[in-house]
């Protein structure tokens, strides 16, 4: 079988480090022939293709600038947030003269396929969602997407929408990584009828995986938190706010590591314990950073199934975490980590404290969690998943 993947980007944010590893883990664990088409790509694998003709350098920064500009010239609140669909870097026709069996479709925004092409491509489609996009109005998030009705939408993202129903008419194959999402396709207008499959993006447990760190040369060692802070601060679905009312209540001492930035921001209160700015760091490092780490936290007020809460799991490092959105089918409350009530930052920090203030607990679930990573998001499980939609898309196209 031949598989096509279509993704923006190969690596750079989660999206795309999400698509790569599911390539990977595709690659080594089934006999697929694969091939992925992205916009911009990561790394130097042959099977990864982009143009890098100076001609398609202009058009691809064209349709970049194309979805950006509906959303400014309609000041639209979130502008970063959304997206029209409406440009495309292949069409349908294209990518069906490739010859694939099968495409995999993957973050698609600013201009890599658009709403009209993927109603047109004939080859079997399987859509794997890494947001809320394909079901809204053109937000990749949006806080109430569960009781909003197409009708209610307004201006641009009222156009958006119609457009999506208008173009898809037929259901569409989708994967998502997390029940949560899951939950919010099937009870959506678009996605009502969709074939919906609760796939988890997969983690290479080789390189993610418990390190032994000798802490025995500092005495006064403090156990560490380690927290994930990447990209833009001021984006309150990722809780910072959350995170900077909790961290002053927690009664243990304790040091504080930071990846994703590599300073402070000029309002960071003065009440915070000693902090690390680790910066952006890759694989190898991060493995590193979350050996130091007893205690890992997610502050989000809204996430799907995040990379930063899978990574320190399979690493063995307890997780502690809002209970919404995807988080739950990460941690197992009690057994490999701790949910704290939505948007608590009081109960955040009772919950990180708890596991701070308790070696033995934090030793007991640090196994457990690696167990549960390796049952989950083993490279070889999640492939034979895939190749399991991947044959039903093949066999329903073929009736």
């Amino acid at each position: 079988m031949k598989a096509l993947f279509l993704s923006f980007s190969n690596g750079g944010g989660g999206a795309g480090r999400a698509t790569n590893r599911l390539f990977s883990a595709m690659s080594e664990n089934t006999d697929l022939d694969m091939r992925m088409y992205v916009d911009f790509k990561h790394g130097s694998d042959p099977r990864v293709i982009t143009s890098t003709k100076f001609a398609a350098s202009k058009r691809r920064t064209a349709r970049i600038n194309l979805e950006e500009l509906p959303a400014y010239v309609t000041r639209h609140p979130v502008p970063k947030l959304f997206s029209p669909g409406i440009a495309s870097s292949m069409s349908a026709k294209s990518l069906d003269r490739l010859g694939a069996d099968v495409i995999n479709l993957h973050w698609s925004n600013y201009g890599h396929v658009s709403i009209p092409q993927i109603s047109k491509i004939k080859t079997p489609l399987v859509w794997t969602l890494h947001d809320m996009w394909s079901v809204t109005g053109g937000m990749n998030y949006e806080p109430d997407v569960l009781s909003q009705k197409l009708s209610n939408y307004k201006g641009i993202e009222a156009w958006v929408a119609r457009r999506k129903a208008q173009f898809w008419t037929k259901p569409l194959n989708v994967v998502t990584p997390s029940t949560w999402l899951a939950e919010i396709v099937r009870s959506s207008e678009l996605g009502h009828d969709w074939t919906v499959s609760v796939i988890p993006n997969p983690l290479d447990l080789n390189s993610f995986t418990p390190l032994e760190v000798n802490r025995s040369s500092n005495p006064h060692h403090f156990p560490k938190v380690i927290v994930s802070l990447g990209g833009d601060l001021i984006d309150t679905r990722k809780g910072f706010d959350l995170l900077i009312a909790a961290l002053p209540r927690i009664e243990s001492k304790f040091e504080l590591m930071v990846l994703g930035h590599d300073a402070p921001p000029p309002d960071w209160p003065q009440n915070m314990p000693n902090t690390r700015w680790l910066g952006f760091l890759n694989d190898s490092e991060l493995v590193h950073a979350y050996a130091e780490a007893d205690v890992a936290v997610v502050p989000s007020r809204q996430d799907n199934l995040p990379q930063t809460a899978t990574e320190p799991t399979a690493c063995g490092v307890p997780l502690v975490a809002f209970n919404i959105g995807g988080l739950p089918d990460i941690v197992d409350h009690g057994i490999t980590g701790l949910l704290a009530d939505p948007e608590d930052p009081i109960h955040l920090a009772y919950q990180i404290d708890i596991l701070l203030r308790n070696e033995e607990l934090r030793h007991s679930m640090s196994g457990k969690a690696r167990e549960r990573a390796e049952r989950l998001w083993s490279p070889a499980v999640v492939a034979n998943q895939y190749l399991t939609v991947f044959n039903d898309a093949c066999k329903v196209a073929d009736r």
